[in-house]
């Protein structure tokens, strides 16, 4: 702190006060739902940390901004992401708006995810594109704080990392920043080989690269899956993406031969579930071109 030119170290005492007051301050609102005034207090501590913030500090920063993230879409009766049918909360069909560069195009997929009924409450188009994209940008902020707590545990405490890398993938997802996801799920899957969510990464990172236009490494991670865990329910929810993948190479025959068996022989798909139903339209699809 400086004072008339002069530098002064803070008190001890009376930083860990304020640190105190703030983040009881920083709870009680939280507890209001009143996320971007719990926000200001996070800040507000910044200053008094400097580059020693602790590692919990990143963790409730990344916190906040995904619950806020969370409450604009539910206060503007949007889906959230956990809703949504596509792990991510957006479009994954080759072509569809949401890509990484665009967050406007969230969940406009016709995969299964609801639109807001119009009504005199109901913000217009316009609207609900800002509400999406200010909601993208708090989920990314929250990947970043998210890994910053991983960085800073990852050598103390293994699992706790894994758990901040996992939901800074699924942070990173839900903002439509396919590129940092596929980063984050294979740090995941690096460094967490015995968790028991390392297949649904597998099938996440699949969808990522899908949803990146990467197509032939989104088909090796469904192909792993096929390989390594052939009656995990994510392989067969695989099939249906792995077949999209396969569409946007022109391997036309690799996706038909995918889809007919989702729709005559697979024994944990049946013509009720969603997954049945996309591959008959995606055969619809393939036989009209």
């Amino acid at each position: 702190v400086k004072i008339f030119n002069a530098t002064k170290n803070p008190d001890p005492v009376r930083n860990e006060r304020l640190v105190q007051i703030a983040l009881s301050h920083h709870l009680a609102v939280s507890d209001l739902q009143q996320y971007d005034h719990a926000l200001t207090y996070l800040w507000t501590l910044q200053p008094l940390f400097g580059e020693n913030m602790a590692p919990a500090m990143y963790r409730m920063l990344a916190v906040t901004h995904e619950r806020i993230a969370l409450k604009k879409l539910r206060d503007a009766g949007l889906p959230v992401p956990a809703a949504m049918p596509a792990l991510g909360g957006g479009s994954v069909e080759p072509g569809a708006p949401g890509n990484a560069g665009d967050a406007s195009g969230a969940a406009d997929d016709a995969s299964h995810a609801e639109k807001p009924v119009a009504g005199a409450n109901q913000p217009g188009d316009e609207a609900i594109k800002l509400i999406r994209v200010e909601a993208a940008r708090h989920f990314e902020k929250a990947g970043k704080y998210y890994i910053d707590h991983a960085d800073r545990v990852k050598s103390v405490d293994p699992q706790l990392a894994g758990e901040s890398w996992w939901a800074a993938a699924s942070a990173y997802d839900n903002a439509f920043k396919w590129q940092l996801a596929v980063s984050t799920y294979q740090k995941f899957l690096e460094n967490r080989g015995d968790d028991p969510r390392r297949i649904d990464a597998i099938f996440r990172l699949g969808l990522a690269y899908l949803a990146d236009k990467r197509y032939k490494q989104s088909v090796e991670q469904f192909q792993t899956l096929r390989q390594h865990h052939p009656n995990h329910k994510m392989t067969a929810a695989s099939m249906v993406p792995m077949a999209r993948a396969h569409m946007a190479q022109d391997h036309h025959d690799e996706a038909a031969r995918v889809l007919l068996e989702v729709v005559t022989d697979h024994p944990s798909i049946t013509p009720e579930s969603a997954e049945f139903r996309d591959a008959l339209i995606l055969l619809g699809r393939l036989h009209h071109q």
